[in-house]
């Protein structure tokens, strides 16, 4: 039975919170169902659908139940994504009409109604936007917390990059304002995040200008690097309204559960991951 997935993992249930969630349909990309919830409701639509299968009644059917067993007729799995997450009181920054807005527009997005016109995506997209299926098992990722000291770690945003089709070593290295004093940091490390995990890490070789801005040119080291699949949403979060604006951060890791920033805020002080 396609959907197999069927649970989410405790610490993803956690970071989740209660949501929204859509689920369309690959055959053509419609989104059919809106919902919100929180810890499995989303599978509980599968769920319903086995038990309708089972009983064969047909006071039991609905529309959507009946377009959820079209599509795993055809050997297919329902898509599903979360539009918005971590929507319990207390959120911060609240909820508003800033992020039903983004979350229209990202829905825009994945359905066959093609992209929102709008000149800016949305907000917050980097600290709670839109996620797929990949996307939620990410953030079961553990903190970024590597044994040994990096002196400079540049994280870039770059999930808009990602969603406007850009390979994850472009999206991280280009066009950047970066002052000189940044640029002559020693053993530079750039790391490019989306949703606030680890989407790529390159070892800055240097700098050029380009666009009026820089962009470094570098040697992707991601594959079994200690900041690999790894959360930054505690440093992101204690940088939240620069971060938000599209700006990007630079880093000091004593690799000893410590970190302070270079750039992104006014604390200098080394702060606990």
């Amino acid at each position: 039975m396609p959907n197999t997935k069927r649970k989410f993992d405790r610490k993803v249930a956690k970071i989740l919170g209660d949501y929204v969630y859509v689920l369309r349909d690959p055959r053509d990309n419609k989104v059919f169902y809106v919902g919100k919830g929180e810890g499995n409701r989303l599978f509980a639509h599968f769920n319903e659908a086995d038990k309708v299968l089972k009983s064969k009644k047909q006071n039991t059917w609905t529309a959507k139940l009946r377009r959820i067993v079209e599509i795993w007729e055809e050997d297919l799995d329902v898509d599903w994504w979360i539009v918005r997450y971590n929507l319990k009181s207390g959120t911060t920054p609240p909820l508003d009409a800033f992020d039903v807005e983004a979350s229209l527009i990202d829905v825009l997005e994945i359905s066959q109604n093609g992209p929102a016109l709008n000149d800016i995506a949305g907000h917050r997209k980097t600290t709670r936007g839109i996620l797929s299926a990949d996307d939620v098992a990410a953030l079961a990722a553990p903190t970024v917390n590597p044994k040994k000291p990096y002196p400079a770690v540049f994280i870039f945003p770059i999930q808009n990059a990602l969603e406007q089709r850009a390979n994850v070593y472009d999206a991280t290295r280009r066009w950047w304002a970066v002052s000189q004093a940044y640029r002559s940091l020693p053993t530079p490390v750039a790391v490019g995040i989306a949703n606030g995990i680890t989407q790529g890490i390159f070892e800055i070789k240097q700098w050029a200008p380009a666009s009026g801005k820089w962009e470094f040119t570098g040697t992707d080291v991601t594959n079994g690097h200690a900041l690999a699949n790894t959360s930054w949403l505690t440093i992101i979060g204690a940088a939240m309204g620069y971060w938000q604006r599209g700006n990007y951060l630079i880093i000091e890791l004593n690799g000893k559960g410590k970190y302070r920033f270079l750039r992104g805020s006014t604390n200098k002080e080394w702060q606990r991951l």
